[in-house]
């Protein structure tokens, strides 16, 4: 490469960089898309299990917590309720969905299939039911966690309005007096 190339290349190189525009981030830089409705926003709290000093458990989606309830969407009933924190003795969420019966499915089918393995099923039969069975099992066993009374002001962070229940949705809200 000659130095007249290089100086040229460095020159344009100077003159685009010089050219940008620096990011804007409060200007659009084209046509601004319309806001989806809530309906269209994929967003939900976790499904949660909350026991009861009772001994009963209310189950439903987590809206919000504040320092006196848990805001809970019933989905069999489709209400809101808010569940009072000195009644709560402690709270399941559940992570995700473990699809531990699918493992479990195949599994099973690839411990079906051993019998082609013709004299090999002696060693593969029992590699399919301990891989299986065990990541089946801890599948199951790990994707939730548990709340204690002095985890729920941490509870926020699985609901679906971290920052608090909306006025529209407390208005309409069931009080949990007791078990039912």
């Amino acid at each position: 490469m000659n130095a007249r190339a290089w100086v040229v290349g460095v020159g344009a190189l100077c003159w685009a960089c010089a050219a940008a525009r620096p990011l804007e981030r409060s200007e659009a830089l084209g046509d601004p898309a319309p806001l989806p409705g809530v309906a269209a926003v994929p967003t939900h709290g976790h499904d949660v299990e909350i026991q009861l000093a009772a001994g009963c458990a209310v189950t439903g989606e987590l809206l919000a917590t504040d320092s006196d309830y848990l805001w809970v969407r019933r989905a069999q009933k489709r209400e809101v309720l808010g569940v009072p924190t000195v009644l709560v003795e402690r709270v399941n969420i559940e992570l995700y969905t473990s699809e531990s019966a699918a493992i479990g499915g195949w599994t099973a089918l690839g411990a079906l299939t051993t019998p082609s393995h013709g004299g090999f099923l002696i060693l593969s039969l029992p590699v399919w039911l301990l891989t299986g069975i065990t990541t089946s099992s801890y599948a199951a066993a790990h994707n939730d966690t548990h709340a204690a009374p002095k985890d729920f002001p941490k509870l926020y962070e699985y609901a679906r309005f971290p920052q608090g229940l909306p006025p529209a949705y407390r208005s309409g809200a069931l009080g949990l007096t007791g078990c039912h």
